[in-house]
C-alpha cells in the first residue's frame, strides 16, 4: 500500500515537474504575439498601427509600429535574449507617442523573425532593419534607439544609410570587439546536445555571444561613416558591456553631426528599467537638436545663396 502510495506521488511530482518545466520554457521566449501588440495598440487608443515583415538573404524580420505617420519614425532595436515585446512600455508612454511614430523590430531568431535560429552577421541584420527603414519612412525623419546587442545593428545600419538617418541612441550597446563578459557557462553550452537542453532564447543569446567578437571585428572599420546625431548611454557599473564600449565607439565617431555619451555613475545595464525617464528625456532632446541643427544650416543655405547673387 506505501509503495503504492509513493508511486502516486513519484508520478503527480513529475507532471509537475513537467508542467513548471514547459511554463518556464514558454516564459522564457520573451516575445509578443501579432495579436498581442494589436490587443495593446487598440486599447492605448492608437488611431493607426500595423504588424508587418520584411525579407532579405532568405531571413524574416517581424516589425510593429504605431502612431501618426507625419511624425518621424523611432526604430527601437532590442538585445539579447529579449524581442519587440522588450519597448511595450515605449508604446503607451505620452511623452514618446507625442514625438515619434514608434518602431519595433524583432531581431533574427528571436520574437516572431525565424525564432529559434539567430543571425550572427550583423551586416544582415542590419539590412533587414534598412529593408524596414524603407518600408515605413514616410519622410519625416528616421531615428533609432538600440539597447545592448541591438546596438551594433543600429550602428552598421547608420554606417550604411549615412545622412538618411537623422539621429541614433546606444543604450548600454555592445559595439567594440571583447569589450563585455562572457561566462564560462557559455562556453559550456557549445555541444550542441547541452545548447539542445536550454530554453531557445538562452540558447541563443549563447550562440550570439559566442560569435559576437569575430561579428563586431568586421564593422569597427565603418564609425567613420556615420553622419547622423548620436547619442551614448551607458552605466559605469554595467558589467556586462563595459562603459568601454560608449567611450571608444564615441571617440571613433569622428564624421557625426553632434556626438554625446553620458555615464550614470552606480548604473549597470539595465537602464532601459533604473534609468527611463532620463532615457525618454534623451529622446526627445535628440530631436530638438537635430531641428535645431537643419534650421542653423537651413539659415547657413539661405545667407550663402544670398552673398553668392
Amino acid at each position: 500500500m506505501a509503495h503504492a502510495i509513493y508511486k502516486k506521488k513519484r508520478y503527480y511530482f513529475l507532471i509537475i515537474f513537467i508542467g513548471l518545466m514547459m511554463a518556464f520554457y514558454k516564459f522564457s521566449e520573451f516575445r509578443s504575439s501579432d495579436s498581442s501588440f494589436t490587443q495593446l495598440f487598440e486599447s492605448e487608443g492608437y488611431e493607426s498601427y500595423e504588424v508587418d515583415r520584411v525579407e532579405y538573404a532568405d531571413r524574416v524580420m517581424r516589425y510593429v509600429w504605431a502612431g501618426s505617420k507625419s511624425k518621424p519614425a523611432l526604430i527601437m532595436i532590442h538585445g539579447s535574449p529579449s524581442s519587440s515585446a522588450f519597448w511595450k512600455a515605449f508604446f503607451r508612454d505620452s511623452t514618446l507617442r507625442s514625438e515619434y511614430r514608434l518602431v519595433a523590430v524583432d531581431r533574427p531568431g528571436y520574437g516572431f523573425s525565424n525564432f529559434g535560429t539567430i543571425e550572427p552577421d550583423i551586416e544582415i541584420q542590419a539590412e533587414l532593419v534598412e529593408e524596414v527603414i524603407r518600408e515605413i519612412d514616410e519622410g519625416n525623419g528616421v531615428y533609432m534607439l538600440a539597447s545592448s546587442y541591438g546596438g551594433p545593428v543600429a550602428a552598421k545600419a547608420a554606417m550604411d544609410l549615412g545622412d538618411e538617418v537623422d539621429g541614433v541612441i546606444f543604450q548600454s550597446s555592445s559595439l567594440i570587439p571583447g569589450e563585455e563578459t562572457t561566462y564560462k557557462f557559455t562556453h559550456w553550452t557549445k555541444p550542441q546536445w547541452i545548447a539542445n537542453l536550454l530554453p531557445t532564447t538562452i540558447r541563443m543569446a549563447n550562440e550570439e555571444k559566442l560569435s559576437h567578437r569575430a561579428a563586431l571585428t568586421k564593422i569597427e572599420d565603418g564609425w567613420s561613416k556615420i553622419r547622423s546625431h548620436i547619442v551614448f548611454l551607458h552605466g559605469a557599473d554595467d558589467g556586462l558591456v563595459y562603459p568601454t564600449n560608449s567611450k571608444v565607439a564615441s571617440k571613433r565617431s569622428v564624421n557625426a553631426k553632434s556626438n554625446e555619451i553620458h555615464i550614470f555613475p552606480g548604473r549597470g545595464h539595465d537602464l532601459y528599467w533604473t534609468e527611463r525617464p532620463a532615457l525618454i528625456d534623451q529622446l526627445v532632446n535628440l530631436k530638438r537638436r537635430v531641428i535645431a541643427y537643419e534650421h542653423a544650416r537651413n539659415g547657413r543655405d539661405l545667407v550663402g545663396s544670398v552673398m553668392n547673387q
